[in-house]
């Protein structure tokens, strides 16, 4: 079952979709952090379908839009990666409120900058219990330092923001950017993690999953696919990692991990 949902964060309504298994006992639960100028749907529909697949499975989804994107209030102009940790922390508080979900067995996945905004609740939250990043942002200062040319800093010193391929980030986005640190906040992190990314991706490097992984140790699994872009869109790609999310998420049917 599939029915939309508003989550309130700070005054602002947040547009979500929570897909429910056919059961009535309290199960799992993953909620699902979209990209940068993304939205709950994500490209070639691949958060609608990872939804979809969890449910199938027994698993309880909450996909949602963050602030100024997607159907949500708020102006893209404002958002700052603390703004998106507010709003993920407000969705996973609604997620835990749901009957259907038990509590002791939340997942979060994370893709791009959802992946950054991902691992910081990870590192802050205890109930996060398994974590899955995509195309994950290890560190979002030194990505947005090395693809800030003389014009974009011109643009910055007039305007108050840089033009990132039609997505505007204001000067308080970029200054957050570079203190807050997920590969440093995920140390904090003690559940297991699979790191999924593609040896192609043009946007994130795939570097920065070796930075998780390295800061996770023995707690995370990590994935590469082979020729892979940055939102896996190939019906292989997309499938392939789908079917490895569903089945980590699985995990969470087992007694949760010890902290």
């Amino acid at each position: 079952m599939e029915r939309t949902v508003t989550i309130d964060s700070n005054g602002l309504s947040l547009f979500g979709i929570i897909h429910t298994p056919e059961t009535n006992s309290p199960g799992p639960a993953v909620l699902m952090l979209h990209g940068l100028g993304g939205t709950h749907i994500e490209s070639h529909l691949i958060y609608t379908k990872a939804a979809r697949a969890l449910a199938s499975r027994g698993i309880t989804a909450l996909r949602f839009d963050f602030r100024g994107s997607g159907n949500s209030q708020g102006d893209f102009m404002n958002t700052t990666p603390q703004g998106e940790i507010d709003d993920a922390n407000a969705a996973l508080d609604f997620l835990m409120s749901q009957p259907e979900v038990d509590r002791s067995r939340i997942g979060v996945l994370g893709l791009s900058m959802g992946g950054f905004v991902a691992a910081c609740l990870a590192g802050q939250r205890q109930e996060v219990k398994a974590l899955v990043l995509w195309s994950a942002v290890a560190n979002m200062g030194e990505l947005l330092d090395s693809n800030t040319d003389d014009m974009r800093l011109a643009q910055l010193q007039s305007s108050g923001y840089v033009d990132l391929g039609g997505i505007p980030l204001s000067r308080e986005f970029i200054e957050q950017a570079h203190q807050i640190v997920p590969e440093q906040q995920i140390k904090q992190y003690k559940g297991p993690a699979l790191v999924i990314h593609g040896s192609n991706d043009e946007t994130v490097p795939v570097e920065h999953a070796y930075r998780f992984k390295n800061a996770l140790g023995d707690q995370a699994r990590l994935m590469i696919v082979d020729g892979a872009d940055h939102v896996f869109s190939s019906l292989e790609w997309e499938r392939a990692v789908i079917n490895e999310t569903v089945n980590w998420f699985k995990t969470l049917d087992t007694a949760p991990v010890a902290r």
